[in-house]
């Protein structure tokens, strides 16, 4: 026996580019400070493994 089964939900299209420019523009600050402030932190381990 075999069975076939149908998507329940439709598909949503994709954004355009003018949402994915909006989306990334919106995220980008919030995405610049976290990665500033990983990169404080990576650089605070390695000063610190190089003391040891």
């Amino acid at each position: 026996m075999r069975r076939i089964f149908i998507a329940q939900e439709k598909v949503k299209p994709a954004p355009d580019e003018p949402q994915l420019a909006a989306l990334y523009a919106e995220f980008g600050d919030e995405d610049r400070k976290l990665a500033e402030e990983g990169m404080s932190d990576y650089a605070k381990g390695l000063i610190k493994e190089d003391t040891r």
